[in-house]
């Protein structure tokens, strides 16, 4: 955040055209870097990126960069839990248990 402050303040230095597009080129690689975040994070985590990205924005907004790491975390603990939820329900309805990763041949 400081070093965007005085990239955009020599950018003034020098013109307020440079100044404003070192901002807009600074707030454009910021929001690139969110998908970037969300492809590699949500292959380590196996979730798909827009699950991913979704998570890391409302992370955001909630909490700001604590909500950002905790966001992946909570996102792949919810996964987990309902698709144990999704087997015991289809468990008690008298289904035979079927694991959702294993492959029929």
């Amino acid at each position: 955040m400081v070093s965007n402050t005085v990239i955009v303040f020599i950018g003034f230095l020098v013109s307020p055209k440079v100044a404003i597009g070192a901002l807009v080129f600074l707030i454009v690689i910021h929001k690139l870097e969110y998908f970037l975040n969300s492809k590699i994070i949500g292959n380590r985590i196996r979730n798909p990126i827009w699950m991913t990205l979704i998570g890391l924005i409302l992370g955001e907004r909630l909490m700001g960069v604590p909500g950002m790491i905790l966001s992946p975390v909570v996102l792949n603990y919810l996964r987990v839990e309902m698709s144990k939820i999704e087997v015991a329900r289809q468990l008690h309805a008298g289904h035979p248990a079927v694991d959702p990763n294993e492959r029929s041949s």
